[in-house]
């Protein structure tokens, strides 16, 4: 929409580097935590959350007011990119499952434990 030609920087507080990323452009850049250039806004948490985020499993409204996650700059385009991510469907242990070829089945039983697991240990769980 309006804001795909937005910078979006992502900073998980749990690794040493950051993600910029330009959803017109189909670009994602990486970068060492602090060396990121100015982005239209910015968040940041741990790298899980923003996963579940991404995949629309999580209450973005719920993680954000619990204080897990901090979101700066132009909060328009964060909820565009919210809205985005709402519709897209993705599934990020279906799609490392779809790249496991003959292995899928207990790959993707794997990663969805461990998903289960580490949420819950960071106090979210899937919607």
């Amino acid at each position: 929409g309006d804001y795909r030609y937005s910078c979006f920087g992502f900073a998980p507080t749990d690794l040493a580097f950051e993600f910029v990323i330009r959803p017109a452009g189909d670009s994602i850049r990486t970068f060492r935590r602090g060396r990121a250039p100015e982005t239209d806004a910015k968040i940041s948490g741990p790298l899980l959350l923003m996963l579940g985020l991404a995949e629309g499993r999580l209450d973005g409204d719920a993680v954000f007011f619990a204080r897990k996650l901090a979101v700066t700059g132009n909060m328009e385009a964060v909820l565009a990119l919210r809205n985005a991510l709402d519709d897209s469907g993705i599934d990020l242990v279906k799609l490392a499952g779809d790249m496991s070829g003959p292995i899928r089945r207990p790959v993707m039983a794997a990663l969805s434990s461990i998903r289960r697991r580490a949420l819950k240990a960071e106090g979210a769980g899937w919607n």
